[in-house]
């Protein structure tokens, strides 16, 4: 008798989630799987730790572009391999010399040369404010000859120079994070620096000299901190308010929409500002 009350109690599980899993696969079929999805019931505490999570690769590209404190669209080549005290991003190779440098795309267009690199790897790829690899120029995929590159910001119209190919970066902001390989500490300083100083980059249009949002929510001095830490110690209304600004020059991608449909209800989104005040008690000490 039991065992056949385990097996009518089986077969009713099985019924209810086949018919379950049938009307979400109605859903998805009829296209309606996003408005489902956003009708889902969520407190503002709950889609504040959305949006937290979601608003950090943008956050944490910017706090990193302000760590280096160097100009925009200008090569920044390490003069020697970094070790285990080098903070700023994680995994650091050892073997490969880095050559960074943060665009700024919203004064114009940047004209990107690479030199003949001989039979030596190398890989500068390019990564959007979200820090999405949307190009990478280097040996796997564009080989070792010399190379011209346009780059330009998602909203710029315009000519083409001559023997340059276009890149359109989806954000204004970008991250041009070049490494070339080393083999020894002589051969860095024999041939690779004299190598990465022939990488160039040009602003089309002189940098503007307009303040960043992080002149407003990022220290001037780490004084030692890395950027994690930076970002841990930021108050949640300048996180969010920096976020908020810098959105409003880096779009998000559509795909995005549910979520930021719902940060909207909250004060998170470009144009907006983000005040706890504007919450009940209970959310405002959670918070």
């Amino acid at each position: 008798m039991k065992r056949i009350m385990m097996l009518s109690m089986a077969f009713t599980i099985q019924i209810f989630l086949f018919t379950d899993c049938q009307a979400i696969d109605e859903e998805i079929t009829s296209g309606n799987v996003l408005t489902r999805a956003a009708t889902v019931t969520e407190t503002p505490l709950e889609i504040i730790r959305q949006a937290y999570l979601f608003a950090m690769p943008v956050v944490y590209m910017d706090v990193t572009r302000a760590s280096y404190s160097i100009p925009d669209n200008y090569f920044y080549t390490a003069d020697k391999l970094p070790d285990y005290n080098y903070k700023n991003v994680v995994a650091v190779n050892i073997d490969t010399n880095y050559s960074i440098a943060f665009l700024k795309l919203e004064d114009g267009p940047v004209m990107f040369e690479i030199p003949d690199i001989g039979d030596r790897y190398y890989t500068y790829p390019i990564m959007d404010a979200w820090t999405n690899n949307f190009v990478i120029p280097g040996t796997r995929l564009t080989g070792n000859g010399p190379q011209k590159y346009f780059i330009t910001g998602p909203d710029w119209t315009g000519e083409i120079p001559a023997g340059y190919t276009l890149i359109t970066s989806p954000t204004n902001l970008a991250w041009l994070d070049g490494r070339v390989q080393v083999n020894s500490p002589a051969d860095l300083e024999e041939t690779v620096l004299p190598l990465q100083n022939q990488f160039t980059l040009v602003s089309v249009n002189p940098p503007s000299t307009a303040g960043r949002p992080s002149d407003k929510y990022v220290p001037a001095d780490f004084g030692g901190k890395s950027v994690v830490q930076v970002i841990k110690e930021m108050p949640l209304e300048d996180y969010f308010n920096y976020f908020n600004e810098l959105l409003e020059l880096n779009a998000p991608f559509a795909e995005d929409s549910v979520i930021l449909q719902k940060m909207a209800t909250v004060g998170i989104g470009a144009g907006k500002i983000f005040a706890i005040a504007d919450f009940d008690v209970d959310t405002q000490q959670a918070l």
